[in-house]
């Protein structure tokens, strides 16, 4: 019987170690590998993300939509500096080459539109802090893309419409 009272309470013992190992906040750190991972998968999407931003900068018209698409495919996957570069791009790319961007785009893709309206109101929210500024770049983006409407077809002319729609209801939520 002393026997099994030693063993029962080895038994405890051990569990109750191997329980505080598991409740341990060192149990739930990644491991080395983990770490090399994550920092392997990061600058794999860094790199994949500066890539599509150069495809799109680089392609011809018949591959730009595709290249475009592509780069949203990013769009939920990033955070930080990545977020910060990829909200940027989206910003400036429609800012400095709407027809570019619109040329490609057909009524079909107004989630695509929307999703790019999001990520570039991001931008508009780092570059703008406070209401008055937010309002002030508002007038700015809104007075720009109406004056360069001019060069643009019927059919661009409504989606930079539908731009500026989703763009103002995106910053509107931040």
């Amino acid at each position: 019987m002393k026997n099994s009272i030693c063993i029962l309470v080895l038994l405890l013992f051990l569990n109750s170690c191997k329980k505080q190992e598991i409740d341990s906040p060192k149990a739930n750190l990644p491991t080395t590998i983990e770490s090399k991972s994550e920092i392997t998968d990061s600058n794999k999407l860094e790199n994949d993300i500066s890539q599509a931003i150069e495809d799109i900068e680089k392609s011809k018209p018949e591959d730009r939509r595709k290249n475009i698409i592509q780069f949203l495919s990013f769009a939920d996957t990033i955070d930080g500096a990545v977020a910060e570069s990829y909200c940027n791009f989206a910003f400036e790319y429609v800012e400095n080459n709407t027809k570019d961007f619109l040329s490609v785009l057909t009524p079909n893709d107004s989630i695509a539109i929307a999703q790019w309206a999001k990520k570039s109101s991001d931008e508009i929210a780092i570059l703008a802090e406070t209401p008055e500024e937010i309002s002030s770049l508002w007038t700015e983006i809104n007075k720009n893309h109406i004056a360069k409407r001019q060069n643009l077809s019927p059919n661009e002319i409504e989606l930079d419409k539908l731009y500026l729609k989703e763009l103002k209801l995106a910053i509107d939520k931040h």
